[in-house]
């Protein structure tokens, strides 16, 4: 019984952690443009170009070992492998933000705010990041996001 809620709760968290997913924000991406929803599409592609380009130049300079150490043959696997910042966190967050922002519901983004967290302890739980990744993901997503408000 033990094993199979093990399995359970390994399939529910590696299914929830992919809302963090590149996949599933190139959905809400292309949902945005069908939906001619082209500021918030805006706003959610430049954080998503800023997020990869930054995470990208820390883990090339900051390489750190997953807690599930990952094979390495490539350049493109070595920054796979790297732990921080989390970017599935940056890209739960900055989801979170945005659909907060556009439809200004607190329901709404009360819920946003726990599937995000949600996504971020996933990745704790799958043995992707330790908390610190997950706070430097959410860290820097959060500057990433205001500047972009403040600033379009």
């Amino acid at each position: 019984m033990e094993k199979t809620i093990k399995k359970i709760i390994d399939l529910f968290f590696g299914q929830i952690t992919e809302l963090g997913g590149f996949f599933f924000y190139s959905v809400v991406l292309i949902a945005c443009l069908v939906l001619n929803k082209i500021n918030l599409f805006a706003k959610l592609f430049l954080s998503l170009i800023i997020i990869m380009v930054l995470s990208i130049a820390i883990k090339w300079f900051y390489f750190k070992e997953r807690p599930k150490k990952q094979k390495k043959i490539n350049l493109f696997e070595r920054l796979d492998a790297s732990r921080f910042p989390s970017v599935h966190s940056m890209r739960a967050f900055s989801l979170a933000f945005w659909f907060s922002v556009f439809f200004n519901n607190l329901l709404f983004t009360i819920y946003l705010s726990i599937m995000a967290l949600t996504v971020m302890y996933s990745r704790t739980y799958l043995k992707k990041h330790y908390f610190i990744d997950i706070f430097g993901g959410l860290f820097f997503s959060a500057i990433i996001n205001i500047l972009i408000w403040c600033c379009l």
